[in-house]
């Protein structure tokens, strides 16, 4: 099971409401890897995300800050802090190349692995 989302705390506690009910199937926390507000948002519509809509837009500021972009690695902190707890409540991490694969290879190379070298990432989706 995945869960696209902007904001670690819903994700969390869905996960770990599936957990308590006993579901045992894999659950990974699927990331946008970086890319533009503007791209986030209407991404966000189409899925379906409601919730995380609200956390991307308050984020975003300005309506400048629409063309600026997003990087995962906030999330990303939370979600490797809460994976280092036994038992895990979900088994990784893939980055959505929502932004373009190229780029979203560059920060995994560049910020996500040499700040996460604990987190499983499987690679770009």
């Amino acid at each position: 099971m995945t869960q696209f989302f902007f904001e670690a705390a819903p994700f969390i506690g869905w996960a770990r409401d599936l957990r308590l009910a006993g579901a045992d199937a894999r659950i990974v926390a699927g990331l946008a890897g970086p890319a533009s507000i503007r791209k986030l948002l209407g991404l966000a519509k189409h899925c379906g995300v409601g919730p995380s809509i609200r956390a991307l837009s308050a984020r975003s500021g300005a309506m400048l800050k629409l063309f600026s972009d997003r990087s995962p690695a906030s999330l990303l902190d939370e979600l490797s802090r809460e994976m280092r707890r036994k038992p895990a409540l979900f088994d990784g991490i893939p980055l959505y190349s929502f932004g373009g694969f190229l780029r979203t290879a560059a920060w995994l190379r560049d910020t996500a692995v040499l700040r996460h070298d604990d987190v499983r990432v499987p690679g770009a989706c």
